[in-house]
């Protein structure tokens, strides 16, 4: 399989967009649902506290973390990357995911 490098830069990706791309090649429904950040980090901060005391062995499935990059703006871009170096990527992020989950078929 020839692999060629995209022949223009992507825009940026959000994480938002990249979990929605992905849920949809695995065929998986994203159901955002809003809620007050202060009030969900405190109940994560909890989800965390009983799994630290009632089951370490097991991570919890969310944590602060991984729900603070929903709850804020943030944004994937390797512009500045390929401005400072001859790096570029091999293929795009749309193929990447394409083939992701061609190969796990």
């Amino acid at each position: 399989m020839e692999t060629r490098a995209p022949s223009r830069p992507e825009a940026p990706i959000a994480v938002r967009e990249i979990i929605e791309r992905t849920a949809s090649e695995a065929g998986i429904a994203v159901r955002w649902r809003p809620a007050p950040w202060p009030l969900a980090r405190i109940a994560i901060r909890g989800l965390e506290l009983f799994h630290a005391v009632a089951r370490p062995a097991v991570e919890p499935f969310v944590t602060v973390y991984s729900a603070a990059l929903l709850a804020f703006s943030q944004t994937l871009d390797i512009s500045s990357l390929q401005a400072d170096t001859t790096w570029r990527p091999a293929i795009s992020f749309s193929e990447g995911l394409k083939r992701t989950f061609r190969h796990g078929a």
